[in-house]
């Protein structure tokens, strides 16, 4: 079965692959046989909405909750957020956090696109 977000909107997600690899269709972050090395997650106007937020790193091939609830980033893989990590919703502050963590410690395998019009 393919992800599907909320009805209310559809915000952009999915993985870029490396040359090298080929897409799965229907997979939810358009995924390549291997592992993770060549990857790069890539997620766009989260606006606060932290349930899509958690979905979304659920079903990411490049990111994961570790143990202790901490989202990690797969070896090898890049992670590319787009912008629009808020819009006055009530997991504002929780996207923003995570965000920032995880920039902190994968600073040079994260990146942020600053606005994305």
């Amino acid at each position: 079965s393919s992800f599907r977000a909320p009805a209310a909107r559809a915000p952009a997600m999915g993985s870029l692959l490396a040359p090298s690899r080929g897409a799965c269709p229907g997979a939810p972050d358009g995924l390549g046989a291997g592992g993770a090395d060549g990857l790069v997650g890539y997620v766009t106007d989260v606006e606060g909405d932290i349930d899509y937020w958690r979905r979304y790193v659920e079903f990411s091939k490049v990111l994961r909750r570790g143990p202790s609830g901490e989202v990690e980033l797969a070896a090898g893989a890049h992670f590319v957020f787009g912008g629009d990590a808020t819009d006055q919703q009530s997991g504002d502050l929780q996207v923003l956090r995570e965000l920032l963590r995880l920039r902190r410690r994968y600073p040079d395998r994260v990146h942020f696109v600053m606005g994305n019009r």
